[in-house]
């Protein structure tokens, strides 16, 4: 059992972090516990698709208005995202050779003016920080995006000029129901915000060095750990473990415990 042909922003993302969260997300395919932020922001991807998101309001927990903020998140995004160009597609899938190594995945909208056409990055957050914004240039993957932006244009039919990637930010409100409140009272004092940058006129090189050498380091990393899984017989305790990344902000790795065959002791803030 080995993992997928190809790479992908995920993949390198699991290998930098630690080489068992690799084994268990795209070897073992091992279901990722989904935290609260987490299925707030897939709910919202899928709102602003038009598609139900009864799954993942199931999994939150039923005394906070997730559908009534989820409404004010999409109305707000809609309001801030009016003047930008038009969206035509939503999570289009892409898939480019380079040669070298073979990349797949999806971005989440394309978006086609007068002059040209964008990418679309959309995300949630608890805050925004503004000093995203100076480093979007040189995030992975957003660089890959901009690296396969001619295979999306073919995949979406668009043959105007390719402009650039807008980036948008929505945040989920921070504020705890009242007791004395209705939930269409919190919905409507909870404080949620959309900004939106735009990723122009990134030199080509720097795009093609940044994605190259991040995916040749991947490729070169995964052989030797599906090298390893193999021939251990498919043995974890063969596979090394990164102790750094068990805790993040004080949150455990999803696969803590298949990991370690205990669950995390997530200490306070004064412990």
């Amino acid at each position: 059992m080995i993992g997928p042909s190809y790479l992908s922003v995920s993949q390198v993302n699991s290998l930098k972090t630690c080489p068992r969260q690799y084994v268990f997300k795209h070897i073992l395919k091992e279901r990722e516990f989904k935290n609260k932020n987490l299925l707030v922001g897939t709910a919202f991807h899928k709102m602003l698709e038009g598609k139900d998101v009864e799954a993942e309001l199931k999994e939150l927990p039923a005394e906070y208005p997730h559908r009534a903020v989820l409404k004010k998140m999409k109305r707000v995004y809609e309001d801030a995202t009016a003047q930008l160009p038009k969206v035509i597609a939503r999570e289009v899938n892409f898939r480019v050779d380079s040669g070298q190594f073979e990349i797949m995945g999806y971005v989440d909208a394309v978006r086609v003016g007068d002059d040209g056409w964008y990418l679309g990055e959309e995300k949630t957050a608890a805050v925004i920080d503004e000093n995203k914004k100076n480093m979007l240039a040189f995030d992975l993957q957003i660089c890959t995006y901009m690296y396969s932006q001619a295979a999306i244009a073919r995949q979406v039919g668009v043959d105007k000029p390719f402009k650039g990637l807008i980036y948008t930010a929505t945040t989920k409100p921070s504020e705890k129901v009242k007791k004395t409140e209705t939930l269409e009272e919190f919905a409507a004092r909870a404080t949620v915000e959309t900004r939106v940058w735009k990723v122009e006129d990134t030199p080509p090189e720097r795009i093609k060095l940044i994605v190259e050498t991040e995916f040749n380091w991947a490729q070169k990393t995964k052989q030797e750990i599906e090298a390893t899984w193999i021939s251990s017989g498919e043995n974890l305790d063969a596979i090394p473990s990164n102790s750094h990344s068990c805790f993040k902000f004080n949150t455990p790795c999803n696969y803590f415990e298949k990991c370690y065959g205990t669950k995390p002791v997530v200490k306070g803030p004064s412990e």
